[in-house]
């Protein structure tokens, strides 16, 4: 599910109540890392999850140059 949706999404993992949405980026090396952001999950519904995760794939990208990929 994370890999087709371009992110993984946390609910209550770690913490009751909290959602967390995590991006994935690659060199050529292989996976170089992840951003994630968390909020209460009433702050974070389905649409607000892949706005967030847009968001942190455009400053990734930003980041380490558009030639970073997705694992």
């Amino acid at each position: 599910a994370a890999r087709g949706r371009g992110y993984s999404v946390s609910e209550g993992l770690f913490m009751e109540g909290v959602v967390g949405v995590g991006v994935g980026f690659r060199d050529e090396e292989g996976v170089a890392g992840a951003v994630s952001v968390a909020a209460i999950a009433a702050r974070m519904p389905p649409a607000r999850r892949e706005e967030i995760a847009s968001m942190v794939r455009r400053e990734i990208g930003l980041a380490v140059g558009e030639g970073g990929e997705r694992p």
